[in-house]
């Protein structure tokens, strides 16, 4: 059986040929300005060569080496963190490079930092005070417990990623 197309009536197809404009790399632009303002260089190093990337103060040949990655000795209690994935411990990094077929010893792991919850103090509710006016006492006495209660509790609710990377030795 042959395959039968049906457009609607109101849809009226007209053929139109454009041009295209290449660069030597291979990628196409749809318009020579368009193509050229990509392609240009807006900036110039201090040595002469042009720069494409607007947010880049140097070229190529005269950019600085980058900083070496902070390492640090992982704790065993923190969070570790590996592209949008976090992991408890060394164990369940293992885990997942077995079934991802990924080389352990090749990650960038992060130690995390906890995010704690912070005490609360009465300017959060400073817009709705009246000019002059002040939390209640037996509001007060609540609000102290409740920061006493999140000093206590001392965990953090959740994680971030680290500028440090973990250092440890892995069993194998």
């Amino acid at each position: 059986m042959e395959k039968q197309i049906i457009l609607p009536e109101n849809i009226e197809l007209t053929e139109e040929v454009k041009t295209l404009y290449k660069d030597k790399d291979g990628k196409y632009y749809l318009s020579k300005e368009g193509a050229q303002e990509k392609l240009a260089m807006h900036f110039k190093c201090k040595c002469g060569n042009g720069i494409r990337e607007k947010y880049r103060i140097f070229c190529d040949a005269c950019e600085p080496p980058k900083k070496p990655k902070e390492i640090k000795e992982w704790d065993g209690k923190s969070m570790l963190y590996i592209d949008d994935r976090y992991f408890n411990d060394v164990e369940e990094i293992e885990e997942y490079c077995e079934d991802e077929g990924i080389d352990k010893h090749t990650l960038e792991i992060y130690i995390c930092d906890g995010n704690y919850l912070s005490e609360v103090s009465e300017d959060y509710w400073e817009d709705v005070f009246a000019e002059d006016g002040e939390l209640p006492k037996e509001i007060r006495v609540k609000l102290d417990e409740l920061n006493k209660a999140i000093k206590e509790y001392g965990k953090p609710m959740s994680w971030s990623p680290s500028k440090y990377i973990a250092k440890f030795e892995w069993n194998d």
